[in-house]
């Protein structure tokens, strides 16, 4: 099943379950103040509902990637930006999937059929980087999924159907990295779902073939597939989420195999699927977030709901 065949309200209860886990984080908090919440919708200048992405930036700023353009709330009131035609330092398209911010304060933008935009925070405008089948030093492809940018300042850049690129910022180069049938260490699938970083900022890379490491110092992978019988290796081939937690344990949600927990080696030490004669088993097994809190609890978002998993028993809370 591709990413954009998952759009719609599927998308909508994403980014519900992307506010509970906002405000489970606030709960969370041994000193926090009374939660209190506020809705924004359309008839507060939302320009659409399916909100993909959320960021505070370093000034306090909410950013808020929809499907009809980029959002700022300042608290107040919000501020749109969207496509124009006419506007020649602007979004290059309105379906914003995912932002994140730059060591310098601007933010980088994952766009759906309209590559990357760079917000520049000096300008207020967008530096856009397309496709353009003509130049092969260009982005691999406009159908643009996730990002990540690593310790160096260098913007990984993940797409839906040409793999995997990495952006020099200050030289605009782009690094191509696809699958190669054949080459052990290439990437295991061009269908990019999810980048996520660990704590060393090694970069690891969900795809619809299972889960990629990138080899640190080198440019190759390490794989970890779905081995059907193997109950070490990963529940399932469709990788939608990776998180490492305090322990060092890397946690790897898939599209319709649940939740494992591995170790560094790639052993998968624990699984958690959906049982619908278990109530405390997990919600379902399409996981769609993954969050630790800053008091250690552990959050799986899921396509039927919001889970709060003790790590330690491997029970789910009611």
């Amino acid at each position: 099943m591709s990413t954009i065949a998952r759009t719609g309200a599927s998308y909508r209860l994403i980014i519900g379950l992307a506010l509970l886990l906002t405000a489970a984080v606030s709960l969370a908090a041994a000193d926090a103040p009374p939660l209190v919440l506020t809705h924004l919708s359309t008839a507060d200048g939302l320009p659409e509902g399916g909100v993909h992405t959320i960021l505070q930036d370093s000034q306090g700023f909410m950013w808020f990637g929809t499907e009809d353009g980029l959002v700022r709330y300042d608290g107040q009131g919000l501020v749109r930006y969207a496509y124009s035609s006419k506007a020649s330092h602007g979004l290059p398209g309105n379906f914003v999937y995912q932002a994140v911010a730059g060591p310098d304060g601007d933010l980088w933008l994952a766009i759906m059929g309209g590559g990357v935009a760079r917000w520049n925070e000096a300008r207020d405008d967008f530096t856009v980087y397309r496709h353009d089948p003509r130049d092969p030093g260009s982005l691999a492809s406009d159908q643009v999924r996730t990002l990540s940018i690593d310790p160096r300042g260098r913007v990984w850049i993940g797409t839906t159907d040409a793999g995997l690129d990495r952006l020099d910022p200050r030289s605009g180069r782009f690094l191509h990295f696809r699958h190669e049938a054949g080459t052990p260490g290439s990437l295991s699938s061009d269908h990019v779902q999810t980048l996520a970083r660990d704590r060393a900022g090694d970069l690891w890379v969900g795809t619809d073939q299972g889960l990629d490491e990138l080899e640190p110092g080198r440019l190759t992978f390490r794989h970890f597939r779905h081995v059907r019988g193997d109950r070490r290796a990963l529940s399932g081939s469709f990788v939608t989420q990776v998180l490492e937690d305090s322990s060092g344990s890397i946690w790897v949600g898939t599209f319709d195999g649940g939740l494992d927990r591995m170790d560094r080696n790639g052993e998968v030490l624990q699984v958690f699927r959906h049982d619908p004669r278990q109530p405390g088993s997990l919600a379902s097994n399409d996981v769609t977030a993954l969050l630790q809190d800053r008091q250690g609890h552990f959050w799986v978002g899921t396509a039927s709901g919001l889970d709060l998993l003790d790590r330690a028993t491997g029970a789910i809370a009611p």
